[in-house]
């Protein structure tokens, strides 16, 4: 159950597979390198989301 709701939140998200394709060029310009910086901050808060609920639900 864990593992399906952290992929389904993934999903509703920025892609992070796409965050992580992007780092190779994030070195290339500001902007790029501020979208993969937003897609880690909404990846880390749907993780943290999940945690949370995971913990109330204990």
């Amino acid at each position: 159950d864990l593992g399906l709701g952290l992929a389904r939140r993934r999903g509703l998200g920025r892609s992070f597979g796409r965050g992580v394709a992007i780092n190779s060029k994030s070195l290339e310009s500001p902007e790029a390198q501020k979208e993969l910086l937003e897609n880690k901050r909404d990846v880390l808060k749907n993780r943290l989301q999940a945690i949370d609920e995971q913990l109330k639900s204990l």
